[in-house]
């Protein structure tokens, strides 16, 4: 009779124990999966203008109080995207940080390559996959018979819009881009980083590994002539919208251009 009480104890202990297991497993699980999260993060540093693929994106476990609530953590809605900005292995995939990879022309359209330097490149942040707008900008202000303005001073046209940037490249034929050593050129980011905010434009630009001495655009015949009728009355400037927001829709002659191409603002210095 004590046998069998002895061993309905250790059974009854045992179930206790194993019970107590399977309890404190189950919460520890639990408890993971409300604390932590997967999602996607790069597999080494990428730098600007690379393509999102499988082999360069690796998938983590990370507590879900880091985790940003943009970020895509599907790798159908990152694959096959070009980066706008460098990633480091740290950062999540965030909408803003990429854009269409597809970088060729169309049927109607062709590469268009043209002399520039830093300053025409926005102080040489210019880069590969970027949407700019191009103006004319002239030695001296001309005169606009605008009969709905009364008449008016010009100093710059916009010719182009939303014109894109196909390639930038160096004298050496080095492509411009961002140069990191040992992993510094993110330092400039992680305070933004740490609070999920889109970091400055002037930070993700700053150390550009050559000076720009080509740009190729990717343009059609009609805007390739704007260019070449703007590039012959002036000085050819570009300018850079927010690269964290997506530019959408294609190149376009802009309606300023349109407005004045046929008065003397351009005529004179083609006659």
């Amino acid at each position: 009779m004590n046998k069998r009480k002895w061993v309905a104890y250790v059974m009854g202990l045992l179930m206790i124990c194993f019970s107590l297991y399977f309890y404190y497993q189950f919460t520890d699980e639990y408890q993971t999966k409300i604390t932590t999260m997967r999602t996607l993060k790069p597999l080494r540093p990428l730098q600007a203008g690379e393509v999102i693929t499988n082999d360069n994106v690796q998938n983590v476990l990370i507590p879900v109080s880091a985790h940003d609530s943009n970020a895509l953590i599907d790798i159908d809605a990152i694959r096959g995207k070009k980066l706008k900005v460098p990633l480091s292995t740290g950062e999540e995939f965030t909408a803003w940080k990429l854009a269409d990879a597809i970088l060729a022309p169309r049927p109607d359209q062709r590469y268009y390559a043209f002399k520039t330097d830093a300053l025409q490149n926005v102080s040489n942040m210019i880069r590969r996959g970027d949407r700019v707008d191009v103006w004319v900008e002239f030695d001296k202000p001309r005169h606009s018979d605008d009969l709905e303005t009364g008449g008016m001073w010009i100093g710059s046209v916009k010719l182009l819009e939303n014109l894109l940037v196909a390639d930038v490249k160096s004298a050496e034929g080095i492509e411009i881009s961002d140069a990191y050593e040992n992993g510094g050129g993110f330092s400039a980011l992680n305070v933004s980083m740490l609070h999920n905010q889109e970091p400055d434009l002037n930070l993700i630009r700053a150390s550009p590994n050559a000076k720009p001495e080509l740009n190729t655009y990717i343009m059609n015949e009609a805007e390739y002539n704007v260019y070449v009728i703007g590039a012959l009355a002036g000085k050819i400037k570009l300018s850079l919208a927010n690269i964290m927001v997506e530019n959408g829709g294609d190149s376009r002659i802009s309606e300023q251009y349109l407005k004045y191409q046929g008065t003397e603002i351009f005529n004179k210095d083609l006659k």
